[in-house]
């Protein structure tokens, strides 16, 4: 799943850095999948670590540096996404107010990257290597500093929480005006082309000519939700870990732990997918990339 993702978003830069000309309503696509690139090779490399040298740890410090940075990416890509809600809901729902220059787009993301660095940094104060008997494992729960994991888990937990209920509550009335909008579009879009929010000409069916004219919101909506979906089984996960470290009761309660804990590097990688379904000039640029290269 992770060399997909890392495909994807290799593929999604190349194209919305080289492809497209510079668009406000695409300006923190690139950055996210700068992102959701840097979690596919992190978590592949540290959770892949963590299967391999289960008990034989070979270094405390990468330990501590894949700790910081699994949770660093998922900072970044989180506030990303509630950033591109709150651009969303300006556009569509405040079409007359204060919109996010440049200058304010450009200081949202020195914003999202110090949030990042002050969620990443106690995590590899909080992990390391431990154990017994000549074992080793990486870990970052475990009885020492139990009290420093516990807060700072915990207050993650709840900055994940509040997070995706910005993200969902700014993203609410957006869906409502998109709704509406493509309800009564259906009935009275007219026979000709139309332009849609990203200035492009689309054509068809009165349905796909309204889905086509709000594709960005569209593409966003799908975003947030695999983004909370994929969010939720982890944060649960982790939040049942703080109380009860040891779940190796059984193998089926380890597959089930590990599974759901690690759920959320799918929002690395689902994200380029969701741009090929919804973006139809994406998907040009891809098909077109994938054809030159066929015929050289």
């Amino acid at each position: 799943a992770t060399s997909l993702g890392i495909l994807g978003n290799v593929a999604v830069l190349l194209v919305y850095n080289f492809r497209f000309k510079r668009q406000e309503h695409r300006y923190y696509i690139p950055v996210l999948a700068w992102a959701d690139l840097s979690g596919c090779v992190t978590n592949s490399v540290y959770f892949n670590t963590l299967d391999v040298y289960h008990v034989t740890y070979p270094s405390d410090p990468l330990c501590r540096l894949l700790s910081f940075l699994v949770i660093f990416n998922s900072g970044v890509s989180s506030h990303v996404i509630l950033i591109i809600a709150l651009q969303r809901y300006l556009t569509l729902c405040r079409p007359f107010g204060k919109q996010l220059t440049g200058r304010a787009r450009r200081f949202s993301l020195v914003i999202v990257t110090v949030l990042a660095l002050i969620y990443g940094l106690p995590a590899s104060y909080a992990s390391g290597t431990h154990g017994q008997n000549k074992t080793s494992t990486c870990g970052i729960v475990s009885e020492d500093k139990k009290l420093f994991q516990k807060t700072y888990f915990g207050c993650m937990l709840f900055l994940n929480l509040l997070n995706i209920l910005i993200t969902a509550g700014l993203y609410l009335p957006v869906v409502r005006i998109v709704y509406n909008s493509i309800s009564r579009l259906e009935e009275t879009f007219p026979e000709n082309t139309e332009t849609n929010e990203s200035g492009e000409t689309v054509g068809g069916s009165k349905v796909s000519r309204a889905f086509a004219k709000h594709s960005m919101s569209l593409t966003v909506l799908c975003i947030i939700i695999v983004f909370i979906v994929s969010f939720l089984p982890s944060l649960i996960i982790q939040s049942l870990a703080m109380k009860q470290a040891n779940v190796e009761n059984s193998t089926s309660e380890i597959n089930l732990y590990h599974f759901f804990g690690r759920f959320y590097t799918f929002n690395h990688v689902l994200n380029p997918i969701i741009y090929l379904g919804f973006d139809k000039k994406f998907r040009r640029k891809i098909i077109s990339l994938l054809f030159n290269h066929k015929k050289t």
